[in-house]
């Protein structure tokens, strides 16, 4: 893991500097050039092209060669820049799919629950626009009040704002969903909703 992220920061300091972009692009042409043509070629300074090739160097992409006239030029190793960007994008890859687990898909849900709410849901399990179809918003109810019931204790009571913020990371209409967990038994409340509970009976909860 060490190596890939060295790997991975050795990438991004080739190529986040556009004057490096340009220049590995002169070399991508596939010729040794010498620094003077870079510079022509690129528009800028000896000294800066200079620079830049020390730290394409660095990471390995670029080899320096001596010709046999003694002139000192340069060539991109483009194999090596095929592979790094392959690794790097199967990374971003994994990385990329590893955020669907940042929805934390609740245990039971079947195959079809669960392609229902990774279409209707964001890789950090934020809910899109509430579906029309009541059979996928009551899907999508349950994945929230999964997630928010998990964080409650029984016997301790909560305010409003509490529930709320354990809500929002989920939909914006925090409201939407409380009622609901009233309204179906899981969460109590007074009347005045100045406090909120665990319904401590399973069988007082109904969908």
């Amino acid at each position: 893991m060490v190596q890939q992220n060295e790997e991975l920061m050795q990438f991004f300091k080739a190529f986040v500097d556009i004057d490096r972009l340009k220049i590995v692009g002169v070399l991508a042409q596939g010729h040794t050039s010498s620094i003077q043509k870079l510079s022509d070629r690129v528009e800028m300074s000896a000294s800066e092209v200079l620079h830049h090739l020390k730290q394409l160097r660095e990471t390995g992409l670029v080899i320096r060669k001596s010709r046999e006239d003694g002139l000192v030029v340069f060539e991109l190793d483009t194999k090596l820049l095929e592979e790094m960007a392959k690794r790097q994008f199967a990374r971003a890859k994994e990385l990329d799919e590893s955020a669907i687990d940042q929805r934390k898909i609740p245990p039971d849900f079947t195959e079809e629950e669960r392609k229902v709410l990774i279409n209707y849901t964001l890789p950090n399990g934020e809910i899109k626009p509430i579906p029309f179809q009541k059979k996928n918003e009551l899907i999508l109810i349950r994945y929230v009040r999964h997630h928010v019931l998990q964080a409650l204790e029984f016997g301790k009571q909560y305010t409003e704002k509490e529930i709320n913020a354990l809500i929002k990371p989920f939909h914006p209409d925090a409201a939407f969903f409380r009622r609901n967990f009233v309204d179906t038994g899981y969460l109590n409340r007074l009347a005045n909703g100045s406090a909120y509970w665990l319904a401590e009976k399973e069988e007082a909860r109904h969908d």
